[in-house]
């Protein structure tokens, strides 16, 4: 049985039942946010468009493929085309899905779908009121560089969705 123990805008925090593993009983502490997506876009010069970002997390600033919460009633997919209007201003011609990531999952429920955006258009940002995203574009291999580098902080899940492209290129 789950408890849940707290409830707030944009997660939930469960206590689940007592489990026994090699004997040893414990409660996992399990964080649930809504299931969020991240799109993947890349331009004609091989620059990928991030959102770079403060996160309260971290306290710190991240780079990040451009995303968000899937809000309640929304699949995946239209997420995708909202987030990606939303932070970077961009809209696509054609939105693919790529996988679906656990970023977290010994501690954390959510999934993040990962698309990719083709034949985009500028549109304009229509950021939320809290938010305050400066648009990047970075060339892909300066972008592996600095991560690996220690210059610039990024989420996982961008990692992955960049290491997957540039091993699907050859």
């Amino acid at each position: 049985m789950r408890e849940e123990v707290y409830s707030g805008k944009i997660i939930k925090l469960y206590k689940d039942k007592e489990v026994n593993i090699k004997g040893v009983k414990f409660k996992p502490e399990i964080v649930k946010a809504n299931d969020g997506v991240n799109v993947l876009v890349k331009n004609e010069k091989n620059e990928i468009y991030l959102a770079h970002q403060h996160r309260f997390g971290i306290n710190g600033v991240t780079y990040e493929l451009p995303g968000g919460a899937i809000d309640e009633g929304e699949d995946a997919k239209t997420a995708a085309i909202r987030e990606l209007e939303e932070e970077i201003g961009l809209k696509a011609g054609k939105i693919k899905f790529l996988f679906k990531v656990y970023p977290s999952p010994a501690w954390d429920a959510h999934s993040v779908s990962v698309f990719i955006a083709e034949e985009i258009t500028e549109v304009g940002q229509k950021l939320d009121e809290d938010e305050e995203i400066e648009i990047v574009k970075m060339d892909i291999d300066k972008f592996i560089k600095k991560v690996i580098g220690g210059h610039i902080k990024v989420d996982s899940t961008t990692l992955a969705t960049i290491y997957y492209m540039k091993n699907m290129e050859g």
